[in-house]
Formats: C-alpha cells, structure tokens, sequence
C-alpha cells in the first residue's frame, strides 16, 4: 500500500486503492496510525468468533488451510500483542495470504534442491564438494534453505507473524504520515506557488480529512504519549513469550520496528505543529514534549535492555 502511493501519479488511477483508503474502518486506523489495533473487548471478541464460526467459513476442496491454526494464531498474537482478537485474526490471515510469495522468494525446499540434483545426475558425482555455490538451488540472502515442514512449523510461522504485526503497524504510520503531508498541499501553495502540487485532489482532500480527524484527538499530545510509550517499552525489554529457537530474531524484529515508529509518529508531530497548527502550539503541549524530553534525557546515553532472557 505505502509502495503504491509512492507512485502517486498511478496510486490516483487505481479505483481498488481509493476504495480501500476511504472505506470508513480504515479512514479510523489512518487517523490514530500511533495506536492502530483496538484493545480486546467483548465486542470485538463477539467480532472475532462471528468471523470464525463454521457457518462463516468457506469449506476447501484441498484443505490447504487449517482453520483451528489459523485461530490458535490469533488468540497467541491478541495476547502477546495485546490488541483485539479480531484484528489479531486480521493479521494472522495477511500472514497466510503472503505464504506462496514467501515461499517463491526463499529458494528450493530441501526436498526440491535434492530432486534438482537427482534429476541432474549430481548426486553421484560428488556434488556436494561445489553445490553450494549453486544460484539455483541457494536461498536468496536473508533466507535460510528449509524443509516444507520447517516452513509450517510453530516456529517460523510465529515469526512470520511478528513480522506482519511489526510490518503492518509501520506501514500505518508511513501511510498516515504520506497522506497528512499532501493534506497540506493547499498551505504550501501560498509559499511556493498555485502550481506546486504531487498528488491528484482526492489523494490531497483524502489527507486533509485524516488531518481533520487527528486534530479532534489533539495529535500532539497524542504523539508525545506514543513516543514515550515506545520508549518505556525499549527500555523494560522484550516480553513476548516465544521459543528461545527463534527469540534473537523476534526481538530484532521488536526493536527495529519500535524505532522505526518512533521515528515515524515523530514527523507527524513535527506536520501538525509546523503546518497544522494556527499560530502558536499551546503551552501545555509544549510544557509536556518538555517533561517528556528531560524525563528521557533528551535522548541522551538512551539505554535499552538487552537482557531479554532475564525473563526466563
């Protein structure tokens, strides 16, 4: 989504983007992009078992889906993470939705890197000497070669998750923040001229709207609460229970995508106060950003724990 709009001059052209961009349930995550997952409630519980009752899901000829999974994936990411069963079930299905692609950019199986060599004839002439210089039956970087049961193991499928949790809550704020900058493009054309302009009218009224909406909520205020919110995070550790298998790199994964939307939230505050806001940005919010700056030593020898297995 966030690849496409960088794209505007084709993002403008694409009536399924404009559908999904002004559908009201997402118009509310793009205007609170610092908290994008409701907390658990019984409605969206209610939510949650409604879209995962028998009589709501499709029956597969293939059974290439395993729907008692697929909720007990949602029930572990709604607690670690915190956030409604409903959404958790949201992101547990865009997970397995990604599978195939995933599986095409990881390279062969092993089961499929030894058919290769079979069928080639290399299993008997000592190819173990020079295959692993093979581009065709190596991972691409950043991939390990694995078994198809090793893919759907607990584990990496876990990590997958984390991943799409941590991917999806960035591309929210990414998004917000893209959306809200051309919200101001009418502001910016008194300084640089009537013709400055990087998006088409709905792309630009789309961001005014979502502005608008975070406005209402005092974005300010909001923002200098996230950011100190992901910082008291960093700061007390990782907490989520996963295996000690696959604990390095969810934590990697933790970490880089709270940095990351720190620095995020941080731009949307600096567009509300520089083009958002009439005149002056009121003193109680400049007195809060102040506390919050000195409580966290205006950044300065910012210590995060590292000690992660203390919690074991």
């Amino acid at each position: 989504m966030y690849s496409a709009l960088c794209e505007p001059d084709s993002a403008s052209n694409s009536k399924p983007l404009r559908d999904f961009l002004t559908l009201e349930e997402n118009l509310a995550i793009l205007s609170s992009p610092w908290k994008p997952f409701p907390e658990p409630s019984a409605q969206e519980k209610s939510r949650y078992e409604a879209k995962t009752a028998p009589i709501s899901v499709m029956p597969s000829a293939s059974n290439h889906y395993d729907l008692d999974e697929i909720k007990a994936d949602s029930l572990w990411l709604s607690k670690q993470a915190q956030i409604s069963e409903y959404s958790a079930l949201r992101l547990v299905m865009v997970e397995w939705q990604a599978r195939p692609t995933i599986q095409l950019l990881s390279g062969l199986t092993e089961e499929e890197a030894l058919s290769v060599q079979d069928a080639a004839g290399l299993s008997n002439l000592g190819a173990s000497t020079f295959m692993s210089n093979s581009s065709i039956l190596a991972a691409p970087s950043g991939f390990a070669l694995q078994s198809s049961a090793q893919f759907d193991s607990l584990d990496q499928r876990r990590l997958r998750i984390i991943e799409t949790y941590h991917s999806n809550r960035v591309s929210i704020l990414r998004i917000s923040e893209l959306l809200v900058s051309w919200g101001a493009a009418t502001k910016l054309r008194s300084t640089y001229g009537t013709d400055y302009r990087v998006c088409v009218d709905w792309l630009e009224q789309l961001g005014r709207d979502i502005a608008a909406r975070q406005i209402q909520t005092q974005p300010l205020d909001s923002c200098i609460r996230a950011v100190d919110s992901r910082l008291g995070a960093l700061e007390n550790g990782y907490t989520w229970h996963v295996s000690e298998r696959i604990l390095d790199i969810a934590v990697d994964k933790w970490m880089t995508g709270h940095v990351t939307e720190i620095v995020h939230i941080l731009h949307i505050a600096l567009l509300h106060a520089d083009l958002f806001t009439d005149k002056f940005v009121h003193a109680a919010t400049i007195e809060q950003w102040f506390d919050f700056a000195s409580n966290r030593g205006f950044f300065v020898g910012l210590q995060l724990v590292s000690n992660y297995l203390a919690r074991f």
